[in-house]
């Protein structure tokens, strides 16, 4: 065979040689015979290699690239030897044809409200987190009716028109200037509540501004923003306290549902929801798009190289894998990442947001021209089908990929609140205990350092005495009990909110009201973590969305108070 013309540079450190292919004298590059000599008694140590590079004697890298063969007939005998010539589908995938349809989302349903109607630009998560854990402190209300107020000034500004005085029409309530810091309390004196000035700008802005007038129009912009970022309008929430979970329903235009009964309020995604019902309705046709693609290769770590001078990725050893024998499914994975690799592709195919996409045909074309339907892998026969991203409705599986019109990235701030609820076996109830608070500045309050109350005093007056009696022992202000009371003929049980002291100790949003009840089967052994973060994301056509949700995550496990009646101990 003839030598091709290049060479290999092994770089060691004790010899250099070049040597070219198919010549069987090692030719030294300039080294001498003496120092040969002297390599030559340390033969026998391992050399220590550096790299291995390719290297020209020509200059010129191109003939050793083509890696040309002295008779190209006798490499065609071989493939007939061993009947390559005979296989099949050995064309390599170049392009491919995608015919798929969307059938878009039509209305959203959120907790208990009206269904309504939803587009392109709708964000899913601000519509179903908000509500019961989304309200303006008095300190943002004010900080917003003074927006109102320099707004109205600057719209007006150069002309004879007269500011309006709105502060007198829009007053904070007593309660919220006493409940708020007294550092905080001029400014709820001297600026409007900008919920009641948002509330009376939704009726008429006659009472203060004329229609059509540029104090109107400004009003009209400061809504916008105040209801979009601030203090969002009353709407049913789908945030349900008695389950801790939010609920939520999306239908595609032709009436198939999807229920999310049990969302955390965490990520928002296919998984969070399952197939409902299929409400009879006009069929909506669905948007039907074709896209001719290009077929890339599927990489992975460690995968074969199908190129020349190529070496694999070293950071994954499947050769190193320690199989046993009764564990066929990871011999199965190292032989298809071995030995079939290089046969997959994929096609990255963009779908439109907010519905539910399925692809009616893929065709592929070879190197050789040929096009080839593929089927679905779901189609194969029974116990060998194949699928992922499936939705389901517990039986039934529904062809195509679910994308919600969510927010694909939101940024959260420290939590407002944070209640965890835990399981007290010793004392045979729950409790709430509430780490954080909002605070009337609209900032988190921490509960610990509040004082305990005075409960749990020695009844007996007796110094002398042997024995002390304890009526009750002292739990902190910011354990809320959850007595477990009956449901009524249903079984069961609810955990109440209850209260220690003799009033309401409760603090947080999750607990406000004075009939709280959670279904005991809700709370784990492990306990809750209940949060009120606030995020903030931006819808598809731009705008910006701020609101607070309730996020549920497990807790570190059940607690121990100490809690005890009617106790009597030994006096010191």
């Amino acid at each position: 065979m003839n030598t091709v013309d290049v060479g290999v540079v092994i770089v060691s450190s004790r010899l250099s040689t070049v040597k070219a292919a198919g010549d069987s004298t090692a030719k030294l590059a300039g080294v001498s015979t003496a120092d040969f000599e002297r390599a030559s008694v340390g033969a026998s140590r391992i050399p220590a290699y550096t790299r291995l590079e390719p290297q020209s004697i020509s200059g010129d890298p191109s003939p050793g690239q083509r890696a040309a063969v002295h008779d190209p007939l006798w490499s065609l005998f071989r493939q007939w030897q061993f009947s390559e010539f005979r296989g099949e589908d050995n064309g390599r995938i170049l392009g491919t044809e995608v015919r798929y349809s969307t059938q878009r989302f039509g209305t959203l349903t959120v907790g208990n409200g009206p269904a309504r109607a939803i587009d392109e630009a709708t964000l899913l998560d601000p519509d179903f987190q908000t509500g019961a854990a989304t309200a303006a402190s008095p300190r943002a209300r004010a900080e917003a009716g003074r927006a109102l107020v320099l707004a109205i000034a600057e719209a007006i500004a150069g002309t004879r028109a007269v500011i309006p005085d709105i502060a007198p029409l829009y007053p904070f309530a007593a309660a919220d200037v006493v409940a708020t810091p007294i550092a905080l309390r001029p400014i709820l004196r001297v600026n409007p509540d900008a919920r009641l000035a948002a509330a009376a700008l939704q009726q008429s802005t006659a009472a203060w501004a004329p229609a059509g007038s540029k104090i109107a129009a400004a009003a009209a912009i400061w809504l916008a923003w105040y209801r979009a970022g601030v203090d969002p309008a009353p709407s049913a929430s789908g945030w349900d306290r008695s389950r801790l979970e939010h609920r939520f329903v999306l239908e595609t235009a032709n009436g198939q549902g999807f229920v999310a009964a049990e969302h955390g309020g965490v990520a928002v995604d296919w998984w969070s929801v399952d197939a409902g019902p299929k409400r009879a309705t006009t069929a909506a046709a669905p948007i039907t798009q074709v896209a001719k693609l290009l077929a890339q290769p599927l990489r992975f770590p460690a995968m074969p190289a199908d190129r020349y001078f190529e070496f694999e990725d070293g950071s994954v050893n499947l050769g190193g894998v320690d199989i046993e024998p009764n564990d066929p499914a990871r011999r199965a994975l190292v032989e298809f990442a071995t030995l079939h690799g290089p046969d997959w592709f994929y096609v990255p195919l963009d779908v439109l947001r907010g519905g539910l996409t399925s692809i009616q045909e893929l065709t592929v074309t070879d190197s050789f021209g040929v096009k080839t339907i593929i089927p679905p892998a779901s189609a194969g026969e029974s116990g060998a089908t194949f699928r992922l991203f499936a939705v389901t409705d517990g039986n039934d599986v529904l062809p195509g990929l679910l994308t919600l019109p969510s927010a694909r990235v939101t940024l959260e701030g420290e939590p407002l609140e944070v209640t965890i609820l835990l399981r007290d076996e010793g004392a045979n109830m729950g409790w709430a205990i509430e780490e954080r608070v909002e605070g009337p500045a609209g900032r988190a309050q921490l509960r610990f350092s509040e004082a305990r109350p005075a409960i749990g005093t020695p009844a007996s007056a007796n110094d002398d005495a042997d024995l002390v009696y304890t009526l009750e022992t002292e739990v902190p202000l910011n354990w809320i009990p959850l007595v477990p009371v009956p449901k009524g003929g249903n079984g069961g049980f609810v955990l109440r909110k209850g209260t220690m002291t003799d009033k309401d100790e409760s603090r947080s949003r999750l607990l406000a009201g004075e009939s709280v009840d959670i279904f005991d089967e809700e709370l784990p052994a492990a306990g809750l973590r209940v949060e009120r973060v606030p995020r903030v994301a931006r819808s598809a056509d731009g705008r910006l969305r701020r609101w607070t949700a309730f996020q549920v995550r497990a807790a570190a496990g059940p607690v121990a108070s100490g809690l005890s009646y009617d106790t009597a101990e030994r006096s010191e």
